[in-house]
């Protein structure tokens, strides 16, 4: 269900691109191809030979305020970018650039003084078209411009925000459902043909009864997204048509409240910095004295006082009497007639696992798409290196992208959090600290991909705060770990526990630079084959184990190994220099202990006398404890 406030459609012959009311300079417009509505109603814009502008365009009249300026468009030619422009004058103007063949966005060029609050994107629509949105604030608007770019470049940008370039007389556009409309993000296109539109406010109110709802305790769970980021409130109340005696959840800027009122706010709590614009789950457990509130899978307050309110009656996409009425997306909405488990209430508001399950075998990561990247905020670029590769990618929103055969971008319905499921051909991941590298966020499934190298596989991946898959990777393939998690600054667990390292070679910076890593059990792992281990836990404060169970014979350079880190427990330290002196490991060793302090005058001591001199190792720690 989709609820949008009122706009209206402030550009007539919104489709009739044909009709008088627009003009054409230096190209041809031909009504050619089914538009987004299925109907043979879209354009082709296509260039002349002229060394000019080429556009179409309309005059326009606002009055001072917030504006969405919007435009379908199709690729036709792959060289041609639509210029979506708005000028008061050859001096004063606003122009984005996008290309639907590659989706490249320009960055924005605002000149003169007419013009602010200006952002811009663009989202994949079906059968190859987009939708381009260019929001801005304004006094005056004397034309809408949709013209032909060669290029996403600022420097193209000249007079009235479009470029002059000499045309081939063949490339172009396809184009359709302009709107300019009150409001700082777009709506639902409104078709108009001859005058202004309005589409009224959709509500939803009045739903249930008394008999249905239960008041002395029950559960109130939707699962929404909102259309805009917003300091206004957007309501969901479960109330008898009262603002002082309800159950509400509610949307505001970046943030997600609980609430349960009689009369006065008697419970209240609210879930931060999270994007509004993306599909949660949700959940109030209502009962006296027994209240708490899930986000997402976890319970993020509860309180142990209060009555919740009587005479319940009615759902409303409001505040219980109409006012902050609900503008969104909505999956779901539920009543639970008894206040649920914490176990119900997990599962209820956790995401489904039927995408995990569908193949356990598969690579699975979850991302973050309006993290910084190289890629828009609405998508994702999988990275990779090498040859080798003819890989399936499957998307937790519903798309099936086959025969990869190098990195690729998914580009999703909406930016926010996505699971990626990899199957088939896929040797390497390579984000190697640069692309997509601060958009994943966890590791969910290993699956069964046989790695041939994880060299650099996550270095940089500094928003990857866990690693939660319960599989290990298969690495059978491959002799390195080469920075395998190095600069992963956030992370803070890794099951490592059953990895079969046994033939890798080279573990050097596998670990390096990650401050926040605290559950990482290598205990048990078996170094047979290991040669070279510098840097491997460089500046990882957290990290604590022992490494007395490991088999050091092999191992020839172990520079920096624990350089700038806190260092180990001095029991850990201790079992740890006892284990390896006894094991007449490889002569001349340099080794970094970081912090790591030994137990003085015993075994230990001696064990770290041993290596040094009997195995000549220079050894750098922080002492006797």
């Amino acid at each position: 269900m989709l609820l949008e406030p009122a706009r209206t459609n402030l550009v007539t012959y919104s489709e009739d691109l044909s009709n008088a009311a627009w003009s054409i300079l230096n190209v041809t417009r031909t009504l050619s191809g089914i538009a987004p509505d299925n109907e043979n109603t879209s354009f082709l814009i296509k260039e002349n030979s002229s060394n000019n502008i080429h556009e179409i365009y309309r005059g326009t009249s606002i009055s001072s305020g917030t504006y969405s300026l919007s435009l379908f468009v199709k690729n036709f030619s792959d060289n041609r970018y639509v210029n979506v422009s708005l000028s008061n004058n050859s001096t004063n103007y606003i122009s984005i650039r996008f290309n639907p063949y590659n989706e490249d966005l320009s960055s924005i060029v605002n000149v003169g003084s007419v013009y602010s609050n200006v952002n811009a994107s663009y989202r994949l629509i079906s059968n190859g078209w987009y939708r381009v949105n260019l929001n801005f604030t304004s006094n005056n608007a004397s034309f809408i411009q949709f013209g032909l770019s060669t290029t996403s470049s600022d420097a193209s940008v000249g007079n009235f925000g479009l470029e002059t370039y000499l045309g081939d007389n063949s490339s172009g556009i396809y184009i359709w459902g302009a709107q300019l409309e009150a409001g700082s993000y777009a709506t639902s296109y409104i078709p108009t043909d001859g005058t202004t539109v309005t589409r009224a406010a959709e509500t939803c109110t009045g739903a249930g009864n008394a008999q249905v709802f239960n008041d002395s305790e029950g559960v109130l769970f939707a699962e929404m997204a909102a259309l805009f980021d917003t300091s206004t409130y957007l309501q969901l109340s479960l109330s008898n048509d009262s603002a002082s005696n309800r159950h509400a959840l509610y949307y505001s800027a970046d943030d997600l409240a609980y609430i349960s009122i009689n009369t006065t706010t008697v419970y209240i709590t609210s879930k931060n910095n999270f994007s509004v614009l993306e599909f949660h789950k949700f959940a109030l457990k209502y009962k006296a004295n027994d209240f708490s509130a899930w986000f997402d899978g976890t319970k993020i307050n509860s309180s142990n006082t209060g009555t919740p309110p009587s005479n319940l009656s009615v759902i409303d996409f409001d505040n219980g009497v109409g006012v902050f009425p609900f503008y969104g997306k909505i999956k779901q909405i539920g009543i639970y007639d008894t206040a649920l488990t914490d176990i119900e209430l997990e599962n209820l508001t956790t995401e489904t696992s039927e995408f995990d399950s569908i193949n356990p075998a598969a690579f699975i990561m979850r991302v973050k798409t309006y993290n910084t990247g190289t890629s828009a905020s609405n998508q994702f670029t999988i990275p990779t290196t090498g040859t080798g590769y003819n890989y399936t990618i499957t998307t937790s929103d519903g798309q099936v992208i086959e025969n990869n055969t190098g990195s690729t971008t998914i580009t999703f319905s909406s930016a926010g959090t996505h699971d990626v499921r990899i199957t088939g051909d896929f040797p390497r991941i390579y984000f190697n600290n640069g692309g997509d590298k601060s958009k994943l966020i966890d590791i969910k499934n290993w699956g069964d991909i046989a790695w041939t190298s994880m060299q650099n596989s996550f270095a940089g991946c500094n928003q990857l705060t866990d690693v939660s898959a319960e599989d290990v990777p298969n690495l059978s393939s491959t002799i390195t770990l080469y920075g395998i998690f190095s600069n992963c600054t956030l992370i803070t667990s890794v099951n490592l526990t059953n990895w079969d390292v046994s033939n890798i070679q080279d573990f050097r910076y596998a670990l390096d630079s990650c401050p926040n890593l605290s559950v990482a059990n290598i205990t048990s792992w078996s170094l047979t084959s290991a040669i070279d281990v510098r840097f491997m836990f460089y500046n990882a404060d957290s990290f604590d184990y022992s490494f007395a169970n490991w088999d050091i014979t092999s191992i020839l350079y172990m520079d920096g190994f624990l350089q700038a880190a806190t260092g180990l427990s001095t029991a850990n330290y201790d079992a740890t220099l006892i284990s390896w002196a006894a094991q007449a490991p490889t002569s001349g060793i340099s080794i970094n202990f970081g912090g790591s302090k030994y137990t003085s005058g015993g075994s230990a001591e001696a064990a770290r006398t041993s290596l040094q001199v009997t195995y000549g190792w220079t050894i750098v720690d922080g002492g006797p404890a």
